[in-house]
Formats: C-alpha cells, sequence, structure tokens
C-alpha cells in the first residue's frame, strides 16, 4: 500500500481492497417556518410562533470516506 494517500482503490491482496476518497460539501437549509429554531412571541399577540428559515448562510464541510472489500470464498462448487 502507498505512503501517500490518494484517492482511489487499493488491493492490498487477492481478497481484500481498501479505497479512500475526500469529501468537499455545501449545504444550505431553507424552510418556512423554521422549525428547527426555538419559537418566540416577536409579534406580541401571545402565542408562540417560529421564525421565517429562508435566508439562511451556506455551510461547508470536508471529510473523507474510508471502505474496504473483503471476498471470503468463491461460493460455486468446482
Amino acid at each position: 500500500m502507498p505512503t501517500s494517500l490518494r484517492p482511489g482503490v487499493y488491493d492490498v491482496n487477492d481478497q481484500l481492497s481498501v479505497s479512500i476518497s475526500p469529501l468537499l460539501d455545501i449545504g444550505t437549509l431553507q424552510i418556512d417556518p423554521a422549525v428547527i429554531a426555538a419559537p418566540d412571541n416577536a409579534n406580541g399577540h401571545g402565542f408562540a410562533t417560529y421564525q421565517p428559515g429562508m435566508h439562511s448562510r451556506n455551510a461547508w464541510g470536508a471529510g473523507f470516506n474510508l471502505g474496504n472489500y473483503y471476498k471470503a470464498g468463491d461460493w460455486q462448487n468446482e
């Protein structure tokens, strides 16, 4: 197995393969009303209401996927 982390699949032996890949994500959540926030009485009418959630900012994330595949043996009778 190489010492540097490059995306791809590496065969360790005939039965075991290992893969790694980087991830870079961006996401936005826009819901109205914003039920994920706490309700408040911003109107002053005595009832708790949810704020609008249509002006959210983008969120960034990064990480990696790591996986393996193992072939236990042949399932056919020869």
